[in-house]
């Protein structure tokens, strides 16, 4: 069993994964900053970072875990915002997310990501 951090600022979102993750032990954090201080603290098997966030978005949470964890598996999510999610994803994957997966994804989608990594 992994350990899962969930970073997403809709609590709806984070729900629902921890739902989908039943098998894995989950914490979550609404922002980029919470993440952070939850992997200093408790350092997670795996990260689910969404891109589009108030505070520190996920770009920039990318560019911190790679630059602390340097091996710690990040797959990158989002449903969109202020442009297309796919050009958020491949950014994400530029900038150091090992995956990418578009929201809406299903609990399968999710599952086979997260096992490439742990």
């Amino acid at each position: 069993m992994a350990t899962v951090l969930i970073i997403d600022d809709d609590p709806d979102i984070r729900e629902t994964v921890q739902l989908m993750l039943s098998e894995h032990t989950t914490i979550t954090a609404g922002d980029g900053e919470e993440g952070l201080n939850i992997c200093r603290q408790t350092l997670p098997d795996l990260v689910l970072v969404d891109i589009v966030m108030p505070r520190k978005e996920g770009i920039e949470t990318i560019i911190d875990i790679r630059k602390y964890w340097p091996d710690l598996p990040i797959i990158a999510m989002s449903g969109g915002g202020r442009g297309p999610h796919q050009d958020y994803l491949k950014d994400a994957v530029a900038l150091g997310a090992n995956k990418m997966l578009a929201k809406p994804f299903k609990a399968a989608d999710l599952r086979q990501a997260i096992s490439e990594f742990v």
